[in-house]
């Protein structure tokens, strides 16, 4: 069943309603960005091959590549804390 353009929409909206709900959390809002970005590529895309069903609409969201970055302590013999300003 292809999805339309409007409903594409839609689910973008709601996805930047949530992504500015988390302003004061970065990563959480650009998981809604990433959304987003994704859901424009449908429709950009869509132009050029035959249609979308909403399953793989829900596949290509569910397999996009999170790039939340995760720092990892470096553990420095003798350091204190985890600022650069710590001895």
């Amino acid at each position: 069943m292809p999805v339309s353009d409007q409903k594409v929409i839609r689910k973008m909206m709601e996805e930047l309603k949530q992504a500015s709900e988390k302003m004061g959390q970065p990563n959480n809002m650009r998981e809604h960005i990433r959304a987003v970005r994704v859901l424009a590529d449908i429709i950009l895309e869509e132009k050029e091959e035959p249609s979308t069903s909403e399953e793989d609409v829900v596949k290509i969201i569910k397999d996009a590549p999170s790039k939340q970055e995760k720092s990892t302590p470096i553990d420095h013999d003798g350091a204190n804390g985890e600022s650069i300003f710590d001895f």
